[in-house]
């Protein structure tokens, strides 16, 4: 026995050895070798071993095995033990937990996270071979996304359908977690919140949805939100609204003895009501305290349900019916009321005024001089009760309109407020003969279309067509770009003789309006028609109790005609002395000892500008004196400076292949800036997109006041440019023609 045990270990042993050599290609454990177990002798086993070999015993090791775990509880792993040892070969399918689909990613590690190894078998199973670890099997997976259908009879009140979905379905563009389920193909995510996004239409409003597949399970709106939420189940789902009337309450605005209210009207019998439905017909009821108020008007208003635009009517005698005012409901923005309001005759609220009564008007435009002519148009009246009627043109009702008076400050002169039912209002002045309405007097809507209107009495012996008896001159001058003063003078005819009624003037800046002891006095006369203040190429002054009010100087052109003075004319003396040595002409030009000069003003502070001099200085206008507060002289008055042509400057352009033709004008962009001494920044083009001179920098030298800039035109040839700079070094001519454009005489304007 102990002879064949020591065969038994000999063998053993020589396997191990063989075992141990080069090119081997098998392993003689599935265990590492780490956990091979390793057997010792002692001295007197070593020497029976070499005296009788039968007597070795050995025992063969357990077999280790290692765990393989599953790193997705969303997938079952099919066909796989939950252990096996080092060199199995193990394959393995899978099975996808209901709400989840698989991403195609499969991710095996070892216990130190390290990948192994496998082969995708592309029939639904993967193969690896066990490493001398415990491993982790995961598949990716994702949710699923499931289809949401709309109720056909119900969706329009679905305005919008989100879902939270995970970064598997986001789109790169998306800066939000939530994305409308129709980018999805109308589907959304398991498991993830939907949120559908609910409005109302003319007669519906939702209250919240039920899903049938979810057992028709009800989510109600809460108030004040627009929404409801569900989590998106594993099934595809249809939605439907839930819904009531869309109602809206109804508001009544009455006067103080009539009232108002409202009906509905079911087989002849009136109902009242105070909520109402887009597209039901309702009954408006007014009811006086006392038969003498008398209804004025009665009017209804709302918002409109798309754009939110605020919608006035009124009610006319053909909308009555059985004496009540029949409506079908127009669509209402949800939140809104249906508004009803009634205004009465307030008899006698202004008996006494001086308003009250009949005129006849004209309008003026802001800019223009003009004659006043009336015939039948612009008829104004006003009753005791504040009630002002404007006709234009006809006595037809549809040309006139109503507005009633709000408030006025006294019986004999002052000024009132007028508004109609279009919410329109407007300020008006009147002294018992005039009535002046000025768009700049009025911080709301402009109820005449031109800058003045102005009213005149109309009394018994006024004829059909006024202008036989009456002539009226106006001149409207600009101030700035959004008022004017508007002189005005009334003449009446008696006989052959014309008589100056009176002359009144409306300075809109300074929003004040004028007649007493208005007069105007000629100071240049007019070229066309003799003693009219108002014709080209007159100059005149507006005196108020024979003292000068505004000075204007005609200006020579068409438009404006003429310009309005500032307060710093005169002739000055420097402090101390006896002759004037400063002359303002009142337009920002002047005189300064015996150079032609610019000024700008600010309070009694002016600044001088020659072509050589900049000088500082203080006036006093009663007195006609200055004082220098600073001189100083500058050596190139171009530099810093820039000129532009203001849209002045322009070109003929003749076609040769058609010399009968009429010449083609362009207009030019011209602007020079002066860098420095020597170099300058031109560029100049025409509205036909030709490039004269390139934009860029150029040298210029100065004789005197003739100025030469070296350029380079658009053919990339040398030009001279040749200017003269103005006595005042405000305006720069060109001397001759440019690049073959006709410019010459043509000029520059410093800014």
């Amino acid at each position: 026995m102990k002879k064949h045990n020591l065969f038994i270990l000999s063998l053993s042993s020589l396997l191990v050895l063989v075992g141990c050599g080069e090119g081997s290609s098998s392993s003689s454990s599935s265990k590492p070798d780490s956990e091979t177990p390793i057997v010792t002798k002692t001295d007197s086993e070593i020497e029976s071993t070499e005296s009788n070999e039968s007597s070795v015993t050995t025992t063969e090791s357990e077999v280790t095995k290692f765990a393989i775990h599953n790193g997705n509880e969303n997938v079952t792993l099919i066909d796989i033990n939950e252990s096996a040892k080092e060199g199995d070969v193990i394959t393995f399918g899978y099975k996808i937990k209901s709400g989840y689909e698989f991403k195609n990613e499969v991710k095996i590690v070892n216990s130190n996270n390290e990948e192994v190894a496998f082969t995708n078998n592309n029939d639904g199973t993967y193969t690896f071979t066990m490493p001398s670890s415990e491993v982790t099997i995961t598949l990716a997976t994702k949710n699923r996304l499931y289809k949401i259908s709309k109720d056909e009879e119900t969706s329009r009140l679905i305005s919008l359908i989100k879902c939270d979905y995970s970064a598997d379905y986001l789109s790169e563009e998306s800066t939000t977690s939530e994305e409308d389920i129709w980018m999805h193909n109308s589907k959304a995510e398991f498991s993830k919140t939907v949120k559908v996004y609910l409005t109302s239409n003319a007669t519906l409003k939702p209250t919240g949805i039920t899903i049938a597949e979810l057992d028709n399970k009800v989510i109600n709106l809460e108030e004040g939100s627009d929404f409801v939420s569900f989590v998106m189940p594993n099934k595809d789902v249809t939605i439907k609204v839930n819904t009531t009337k869309n109602t809206h309450p109804v508001s009544f605005n009455n006067s103080t003895h009539i009232s108002l209210s409202l009906f509905s009207k079911v087989e002849g019998t009136y109902s009242q009501i105070n909520e109402v439905v887009s597209g039901d017909e309702v009954y408006l009821k007014a009811v006086s305290s006392e038969e003498k108020y008398k209804i004025k008007e009665v009017s209804y208003s709302y918002t409109l349900n798309y754009g939110g635009e605020v919608v006035d009517n009124k009610f006319t005698e053909s909308d009555l019916v059985d004496g009540y005012y029949k409506l079908a409901v127009p669509e209402i923005k949800d939140g809104t009321a249906l508004s009803f309001t009634v205004t009465e005759v307030e008899a006698g609220k202004f008996a006494g005024y001086s308003f009250v009564g009949e005129y006849f008007g004209t309008t003026t435009e802001k800019g223009k001089a003009n004659t006043a002519g009336w015939g039948t148009s612009y008829k104004l009246a006003i009753d005791e009760s504040g009630l002002l009627t404007f006709g234009y043109g006809a006595t037809s009702e549809i040309l006139k309109t109503y507005y009633l008076i709000s408030v006025a400050t006294n019986k004999d002169k002052g000024e009132a407020i007028a508004s109609n039912d279009e919410g329109k209002k407007f300020k008006f002045y009147y002294d018992g003969t005039n009535i002046i309405a000025d768009s700049s007097f009025n911080n709301e809507q402009k109820i005449f279309t031109s800058s003045l209107y102005i009213g005149f009495r109309s009394g018994k012996d006024t004829p059909s067509y006024v202008s036989e008896m009456y002539t009226g001159y106006y001149d409207s001058v600009s101030i700035d770009s959004t008022s004017c003063l508007t002189t005005f003078q009334l003449y009446k005819k008696d006989g052959e003789n014309t008589n100056l009624l009176y002359s009144l003037y409306v300075d809109s800046f300074k929003k004040e309006f004028v007649r007493d002891g208005v007069t105007v006095e000629l100071t240049e006369q007019g070229q066309y028609i003799k003693d009219r203040f108002n014709v080209q190429g007159a100059s005149y002054n507006v005196l108020v109790n024979g003292v000068v009010k505004y000075r204007l100087k005609q200006t020579g052109k068409a438009s404006p005609a003429r310009i309005l003075l500032d307060s710093y004319i005169g002739e000055y003396k420097l402090e101390g002395e006896t002759s004037a040595s400063l002359i303002l002409n009142g337009d920002g030009n002047g005189t300064y000892k015996g150079e032609a000069c610019t000024y700008t003003a600010s309070e009694n502070t002016l600044v001088l500008k020659t072509s050589t001099k900049k000088v500082t200085i203080t006036v006093d206008a009663v007195t006609l004196t200055y004082v220098v507060v600073s001189e100083e002289v500058m050596s190139n008055p171009l530099v810093g400076s820039t000129f532009t042509d203001n849209g002045n400057v322009s070109y003929d352009y003749y076609d040769e292949e058609d010399p009968w033709g009429m010449p083609e004008t362009y207009n030019c962009t011209v602007t020079l800036f002066f860098k420095d001494a020597s170099t300058c920044k031109l560029s100049w083009v025409d509205n036909g997109n030709q490039t004269i001179i390139p934009e860029g920098e150029y040298t210029y030298n100065v004789e005197g006041k003739t100025i030469t800039i070296k350029a380079i035109s658009s053919y990339n040839t040398s030009i001279n440019v040749s200017m003269t700079l103005s006595d005042d070094g405000t305006k720069l001519t060109f001397n001759k023609n440019v690049n073959y454009e006709e410019v010459q005489g043509q000029y520059l304007t410093k800014q």
